[in-house]
């Protein structure tokens, strides 16, 4: 599901987005760091189980590392009903009436 796809679904259920974070590139680090220790470790990992579960434990790694890198997306969003949103209120504060400056477009 595409990001316009959930504040779409986010403003049909009337409510505000109070944050959203893409951790696409967070993830292709912490891959990266988890490869390298692996492969640090992976004799003592193949003594514990084998050396065909070494192969796809590598295997898998390097492919999700790649898709977080290539564009595979990891997005976290906070959502919160308008009257309980207090990052909506102190946006709104101070400007009068109106939608705060982060809230869901409107998607025709």
């Amino acid at each position: 599901m595409s990001l316009s796809e959930v504040f779409a679904a986010t403003e049909r259920a009337a409510l505000w987005v109070a944050d959203m974070e893409v951790l696409r590139l967070h993830y292709y680090h912490t891959l990266r760091h988890w490869r390298a220790r692996f492969a640090a470790n992976r004799a003592e990992v193949a003594a514990l189980a084998d050396e065909r579960f070494c192969r796809m434990w590598e295997y898998y790694l390097a492919a999700v590392q790649v898709g977080f890198l290539n564009g595979s997306n990891m997005e976290t969003l906070g959502a919160a009903a308008p009257s309980t949103c207090r990052q909506c209120h102190r946006s709104a504060r101070g400007r009068g009436q109106g939608t705060p400056p982060h809230a869901v477009p409107t998607i025709s």
